[in-house]
């Protein structure tokens, strides 16, 4: 199904709305759910991408997941899938700590803390 850049457009706005909320409760101490929209604001982002690409992100919450269908399924030309795949690499960790988040924001199993 192609998707349209509108719908791009629009998912771009809601991470950023996101991220802007993010930032506020990071300020305001609250770092489980700073955390958690950091995750959606990312998630979002990734789904944006893909949409604009003129594919169908797949349905799902996982970071990695949206990023392994990027490299995975050759979406896009290969410098920009290196690309992906060297940020992952360099940034594995912070992107674990945001998938985990929503599952400590919602779940409270994990805490997440300022250094998180």
């Amino acid at each position: 199904m192609k998707m349209s850049i509108d719908y791009s457009r629009l998912l771009i706005r809601r991470s950023k709305t996101y991220l802007e909320s993010a930032i506020d409760n990071f300020r305001k101490g609250r770092y489980d759910l700073a955390s958690l929209e950091a995750g959606i604001s990312a998630q979002l982002i990734i789904k944006a991408y893909i949409v604009y690409l003129g594919l169908e992100p797949p349905r799902t919450h996982s970071i990695r997941r949206l990023f392994a269908f990027i490299t995975s399924e050759k979406v896009c030309e290969e410098d920009k899938i290196d690309k992906v795949r060297r940020f992952i690499k360099k940034n594995r960790k912070e992107i674990i700590i945001l998938e985990r988040a929503r599952e400590a924001e919602q779940y409270g199993v994990i805490e997440v803390d300022k250094e998180d």
